[in-house]
Formats: structure tokens, C-alpha cells, sequence
């Protein structure tokens, strides 16, 4: 076979959105000199797909996270978190 589908590094990386990330980030700061935007951004996403010896069969039963971006061009920083949704069947 030929073409961009041939090989598995064509899509590098892809697996990993179904993949477990348990890690949590309080608030990462980093500068960004010459930013010229400022907003806030949060996307929703899943981080965990197993838990007491369970595991889900739809990516989109797994356990949510979410990652939220902060860029602020007078300060000129982008600061990045990411962590659980705090749901009620997540605290469960």
C-alpha cells in the first residue's frame, strides 16, 4: 500500500485520545511575549477509561476531564489546568 494511510506514523499520537491521563496541572503559567489575544478557553475532554478493575467499552462512558487555557496579552502569559470533572458518579 501507498499514500498518507500506509504506515501507522501517519496519524502519530492518535491512539493517546483514548488513552488514560490521570495527571492533574494546577495553573501552569508561561510567558508568551508579543501575545496579542486574551481569552479563556475550556475543553471538555476524557481522562479515564478503567477504575476498580472496570473498564468502559465506549470512549464516551469514560471518566471526564476538562483543560482550560488562559491567554492574557497584557501580562503576556498563557496558563494552562487541566482536571477531573468533579461528577457525582466520578465521586462515587
Amino acid at each position: 500500500p501507498t499514500g498518507p494511510m500506509a504506515t501507522p506514523a501517519a496519524d502519530a499520537g492518535y491512539e493517546l485520545l483514548l488513552a488514560n491521563s490521570l495527571e492533574t496541572v494546577r495553573r501552569e503559567c508561561f510567558a508568551a511575549p508579543g501575545l496579542t489575544h486574551s481569552g479563556v478557553w475550556l475543553i471538555p475532554a476524557v481522562g479515564r477509561f478503567d477504575m476498580g478493575g472496570r473498564d468502559f467499552t465506549c470512549a464516551l462512558d469514560a471518566f471526564g476531564k476538562w483543560h482550560k487555557f488562559e491567554l492574557d496579552s497584557d501580562r503576556g502569559a498563557i496558563c494552562f489546568t487541566a482536571e477531573f470533572m468533579q461528577t457525582g458518579f466520578f465521586n462515587e
